[in-house]
Formats: C-alpha cells, sequence, structure tokens
C-alpha cells in the first residue's frame, strides 16, 4: 500500500485498522532498519574499521603543545594559530588524560 492509495479512514473501524496496520508496518521497518544498522556497524569494527573523523592533531603535536603551553610566555591562542587549530581544540586535546 501507499500513502496515495485513496482509502476511505473515516468509516470507523475501517479507518482504525488501516491506520493500525500502517504503524505495524512502520514499527517493523524501522526496527529492521535499526538491526541492518547495528550489524554493519559491528561488521565494519570486526574488520577493523573505526568511525569519526580523524584526529586534527598527532600525539607528537600534543605532546610539543604542552611543552610549548609550558611557557608562560605562550598563549593558548597562538599555539593553536601555530598549528592551525581552533583555541577549543587545544584545550580539549590538553585536558584530556
Amino acid at each position: 500500500m501507499a500513502i496515495k492509495d485513496r482509502i476511505d479512514t473515516n468509516a470507523p473501524v475501517i479507518g482504525e485498522i488501516y491506520t493500525h496496520l500502517m504503524a505495524i508496518f512502520s514499527s517493523f521497518e524501522r526496527n529492521r532498519n535499526i538491526e541492518r544498522t547495528r550489524s554493519g556497524l559491528a561488521a565494519a569494527r570486526a574488520r577493523g574499521r573505526v568511525g569519526g573523523r580523524k584526529p586534527s592533531l598527532s600525539e607528537e603535536d600534543v605532546k610539543q603543545i604542552r611543552i610549548l603551553l609550558a611557557d608562560p610566555e605562550m598563549t593558548v591562542g597562538a599555539v593553536a594559530k601555530r598549528f592551525n587549530v581552533s583555541r577549543m581544540t587545544i584545550y580539549r586535546y590538553t585536558t584530556k588524560s
């Protein structure tokens, strides 16, 4: 069935049955999509695929940033400009354990 089908949903019993059936099919399809997505992500992880974007700074960059920030004359803004990232990125990487 399609949304464009002309079904009289104003008839009390038929309309209610049709509405419930469409809700059931919709819920079933949504659950199938969720299941397929989860199994696909699990398969990708099993193959070694890691989701998300790549880190903007390497571990070596973070070490250099921490050394630079140990200097009281160096500001976070200057370090961020030097590494071509935002100040928030510097804070995010330097506050991680």
